[in-house]
């Protein structure tokens, strides 16, 4: 059990994150010993992680309220897609050498987690480091952004109904 501990500690950041609003200072002593906002703690899974054997039905979702998968891209056309879809859900090009490390994909072990850990919410990361480029192109204008939104809720909630309970998004770009 250690050694899945560690594996899924390998592949994951793991943070804390009160939610809701900081008490004021104006607010009355009593308001201020209310109870303390539920705190987050959030990991990230990391898609190219399966290729090293470390799948997401392995991570100790008791631990943990949330989990950021890495990474979904936006496309050229502006669009939400998947970022590596042999990873991502197993459709592999076997003429290009791809193989899945397991079947379904880390959709499917996610999946598992999720069954396993009801509690745990799942968010898709869109962009990091590398996928950043096209943020500026989507948020550009009414239509470049509510194309992108549609395609991030189709692809993303409604091709995996009840997977992923949301979004969360990496915009580096602006660092280069």
């Amino acid at each position: 059990m250690q050694k899945i501990f560690a594996a899924a500690l390998f592949s994951m950041l793991a943070i804390s994150i009160p939610s809701g609003p900081a008490p004021s200072s104006s607010q009355s002593s009593a308001s201020r010993k209310a109870p303390l906002p539920q705190v987050r703690i959030v990991g990230y899974y990391a898609s190219w992680d399966a290729h090293r054997g470390h799948f997401a039905d392995a991570i100790r979702g008791e631990l943990l309220t949330h989990v950021n998968y890495a990474f979904a891209k936006i496309s050229d056309e502006g669009t939400a897609v998947l970022g590596d879809s042999c990873l991502d859900v197993g459709d592999c090009l076997p003429e290009r050498g791809e193989t899945a490390p397991s079947p379904g994909g880390n959709f499917a072990h996610l999946h598992r987690l999720k069954e396993s850990y009801p509690h745990l919410q799942i968010l898709i990361a869109i962009g990091g480091w590398t996928w950043s480029e096209n943020f500026s192109n989507v948020a550009l204008t009414p239509n470049s952004r509510e194309r992108f939104v549609a395609s991030a809720l189709e692809l993303f909630l409604d091709r995996w109904p009840g997977l992923f309970d949301g979004f969360e998004h990496n915009d580096f770009g602006s660092l280069a």
